[in-house]
């Protein structure tokens, strides 16, 4: 290299006298010059962080769906015990229309998780029961 000397990154540190006077405690207590002390600290940062990245576990992607329709929602349903909610009604952007009789819901509470976590917005669907047919005894009176 032209005769010049390689030389390593130069890293400055710039600590304030009562971070030194702690960093020289800490490195004295480990019985360590302070290069070591880093050198031991950096070491045990990376084991950390390997061991950080093997507790990861990646989940599955998908492309979701553009989200083309809006909806408003216009309550909460209570996950568990009936709760009074406040109800702020809230547009938000869906992936499709609402059909005739949907509405959304925001749900408070724990007791529907995992399926349905707290604050999640459900499509709520409104049915009708048709009537029970009743049957009638029919009795003559004289």
């Amino acid at each position: 290299m032209n005769g010049e000397a390689e030389s390593s990154p130069r890293i400055v540190i710039d600590f304030t006298d009562e971070e030194w006077d702690i960093i020289c405690e800490a490195a004295k207590a480990h019985k360590e010059t302070f290069l070591e002390f880093v050198n031991t600290a950096i070491q045990n940062a990376a084991k950390e962080k390997e061991a950080a990245r093997k507790k990861f576990t990646p989940v599955e992607t998908f492309t979701a769906p553009p989200l083309e329709a809006q909806g408003r929602i216009i309550g909460n349903i209570a996950a568990g015990n009936l709760a009074d909610g406040d109800t702020i009604p809230q547009d938000i952007r869906l992936y499709r229309e609402l059909e005739k009789g949907e509405y959304l819901l925001r749900v408070n509470g724990h007791s529907m998780e995992p399926s349905i976590p707290d604050g999640s917005v459900v499509i709520m669907k409104k049915y009708t029961i048709p009537p029970h047919p009743q049957t009638w005894n029919h009795c003559s009176i004289p």
